[in-house]
């Protein structure tokens, strides 16, 4: 190609009109800028070459043949229930005047002096006195439920706060959940992580 170039530039310089010239200057212009094209696009294109770094970076896939651990079994015993529960409700419908709400987890921490558990929630989308809240927590097979009264606070229902007594606890994480049931409003949280000291 470059030769053709040369070739074609003697070529113009010796024998050319100047109106010839100028047409195979254009055409030697817009050659050379398409061979430049083609070289950028071409080292664009290029893949990148991978470095010993990346792949040291990419953690290697394992799979774990061990048989479950207690923890694993008692959560998908949990997990079980929870879609049997769920189904249920689904296949119930929904109650005439019950509206479904979705509580929240808003704080929860061990007491300083005691260790006692404390847990604290609120249930957007209703404003009454009256309902019940309940947390429920779950580890390794172990239950844990205890019930407070909802109560309007400012423009929703918060349940009183939830005291779980360290004795009644054994220390790792515990699945919390905190569900509310009322005449017209019924629902059950996300489930939250808490760990216990």
């Amino acid at each position: 190609m470059i030769r053709f170039i040369v070739v074609m530039a003697v070529w113009m310089k010796k024998k050319a009109t100047p109106s010839k010239r100028r047409l195979w200057g254009a055409i030697i212009l817009i050659a050379l800028l398409l061979v430049a094209a083609v070289l950028a696009w071409s080292m664009l294109m290029k893949p990148a070459a991978n470095t010993d770094q990346d792949k040291k970076a990419l953690p290697s896939p394992t799979v774990n043949y061990n048989p479950a651990t207690e923890q694993e079994k008692a959560d998908s015993e949990q997990h079980k229930k929870e879609l049997e529960q769920k189904a249920k409700q689904e296949q119930a419908g929904p109650q005439l005047g019950v509206k479904s709400v979705i509580p929240i987890i808003s704080s929860w921490g061990q007491a300083p002096d005691q260790k006692d558990l404390e847990v604290a929630a609120f249930i957007p989308g209703s404003y009454e006195d009256g309902g019940t809240c309940t947390l429920t927590l779950v580890k390794a097979g172990a239950v844990i439920t205890k019930t407070t009264a909802g109560h309007k606070d400012v423009n929703r229902t918060s349940c009183a706060r939830f005291i779980v007594p360290y004795g009644e606890l054994t220390t790792g994480t515990w699945e919390a959940t905190v569900g509310y049931g009322s005449a017209t409003a019924k629902g059950t949280s996300a489930k939250q992580q808490m760990e216990v000291r």
